[in-house]
């Protein structure tokens, strides 16, 4: 249609390519604004170059996960705000993995009483989507033993027990290869 509720794209696009269909769409249709929500997320970067297809510097998924589990990844996605550019490196990802299961421990003898700290959390994700900010509520839910923990890891994508899959379940389940691969 002549407008959309929500357009992304890479913070390096904002100028010129949004900019531009910002004033196409708009002159041809009339309607105005083009797009009610822009979401421009950060860049990633990989050994100091921004992370893409055209330079064959990807990290995939699927490869980290033979040697960490999906809590881990999300964990150190997590930790980034969308719009925040960063630089990945494999020490981040080990240290992600490290608080993840120091985290498993703590759920493990949590209890899952009140929602008030799950409300918490969701509060900081409606807050521009402030996943660090939630990661460090739900991590203060899980070690004071008090709060609804588990409907905040969910929300979050994390497992923390023992119903997670075992990476070859997750590998397994993902049976797919991306187009670029």
């Amino acid at each position: 249609g002549p407008q959309v509720d929500v357009h992304g794209g890479g913070s390096d696009l904002i100028f010129p390519h949004h900019e531009s269909e910002i004033a196409q769409s708009e002159s041809i249709t009339g309607v105005r604004p083009f797009a009610r929500i822009w979401a421009h997320v950060g860049m990633l970067r990989y050994r100091g170059e921004k992370m893409s297809k055209s330079l064959k510097n990807l990290v995939l998924v699927r490869d980290l996960l033979g040697r960490y589990d999906a809590d881990s990844i999300r964990v150190l996605l997590l930790r980034h705000h969308y719009r925040e550019s960063w630089d990945y490196t494999p020490e981040q990802l080990d240290d992600a993995a490290a608080w993840t299961g120091r985290l498993r421990e703590s759920a493990g003898r949590a209890a899952t009483a009140t929602a008030d700290r799950a409300a918490a959390v969701f509060a900081a994700l409606d807050d521009d989507l402030d996943t660090p900010r939630a990661l460090r509520l739900l991590e203060e839910s899980i070690q004071s033993g008090a709060g609804d923990w588990r409907a905040a890891a969910d929300v979050l994508g994390l497992r923390l027990g023992d119903d997670r899959m075992a990476v070859s379940e997750t590998k397994k389940a993902l049976g797919w290869r991306a187009p670029f691969s």
